[in-house]
């Protein structure tokens, strides 16, 4: 992540260099990219974002019946070769299941390993799904790990090093090894790739539920 703006694209650059220009400082980027959720909707709306649902390009959600369990669909493409101005790792499907229903607060992200079937017609073949447990956090404790990177500048800028959240740290957590979950919750995707999910959507796009059956638009 480049915090002097070098040579990037919409990502690492226009979007950046807009928030700075709007906070009068450089902008924390684990302080976006997580789900909102609208309490009291027909009264005096409140705005709360769910840290522990994970950092990612969020699409849809399905909320499933037990109030408890969100399927979350991450609206990247694939990784394309020699684009200059595309940013794209592959999206991920993701799970939250709550601590408690109805608190989306606290509770464990996971992220879907997909297997195809030995099937070669395409409709026909399915997949088989095991869900890879990132991580257990709740908001108070994601909200501290971010505002760890609030006081980042441009000055810290060191080619070739980062500021945030490191490949080294995300191996660490994928092997057992790091002190907390911040990889999981700040790093959500690359985390998850870390850790043998499936990263290979296309712009997964709508999802949505009928009871348990889930339904998903990619």
């Amino acid at each position: 992540e480049r915090a002097s703006f070098q040579k990037g694209n919409d990502n690492t650059y226009i979007k950046p260099v807009s928030m700075s220009h709007y906070l009068g400082k450089l902008s924390n980027p684990y302080q976006y990219g997580y789900l909102i959720e609208i309490k009291n909707p027909t009264g005096d709306e409140q705005l709360v974002k769910h840290y522990a649902t994970g950092r990612l390009s969020h699409e849809t959600a399905a909320i499933m019946p037990d109030n408890r369990t969100l399927y979350m669909t991450d609206d990247d493409s694939g990784a394309y070769a020699d684009a200059a101005y595309n940013s794209a790792s592959g999206g991920v499907l993701f799970k939250f299941i709550a601590d408690t229903a109805g608190d989306l607060s606290s509770g464990t992200l996971f992220a879907a390993k997909m297997v195809q079937d030995a099937e070669d017609d395409p409709n026909k073949a399915g997949f088989d799904i095991t869900w890879v447990e990132l991580g257990h956090a709740n908001n108070a404790e994601i909200a501290g790990w971010i505002a760890e990177y609030d006081s980042v500048t441009v000055a810290d800028y060191v080619e070739g090093q980062t500021n945030y959240v490191t490949e080294d740290q995300i191996r660490a957590h994928a092997a057992g090894n790091a002190p907390d979950a911040r990889a999981a919750f700040l790093e959500s995707r690359r985390t998850a790739a870390a850790m043998g999910a499936t990263k290979e959507w296309d712009k997964l796009e709508g999802i949505t539920n009928h009871g348990k059956t889930v339904y998903i638009g990619a």
